[in-house]
């Protein structure tokens, strides 16, 4: 876990600065890192607070299975595989409970 929290940080830095040059593609999967807590995106098992018919979703200090996304395109202009552009519309599926979605 310690080792890949730091190639998680070494990517993080190498993001922010821009000195990464690796494109995302659609259907790759990722996890999301608050970038002042450093605490990721989790899916939990248990409903959300307000609405039932959805889980609820926080930051987490550790990443885990529940922390990773697939990254998929809205239209079926797109396909996997393809690059993601800032002006692309995404779906955003929990890697470990397949059919949920972030909105």
């Amino acid at each position: 876990a310690e080792t890949e929290r730091k190639a998680n940080d070494e990517e993080v830095e190498l993001t922010s600065t821009g000195k990464n040059t690796t494109n995302v593609m659609f259907g790759t999967m990722l996890q999301l890192q608050h970038v002042k807590s450093g605490h990721y995106v989790t899916v939990l098992e248990t409903a959300a607070p307000f609405d039932r018919e959805c889980r609820a979703v926080v930051l987490s200090p550790e990443g885990n299975s529940a922390a990773i996304f697939k990254f998929m395109p809205k239209y079926k202009s797109q396909s996997e595989g393809s690059v993601i552009y800032y002006s692309n519309s995404v779906v955003i599926e929990s890697a470990k409970q397949r059919g949920m979605m972030l909105h």
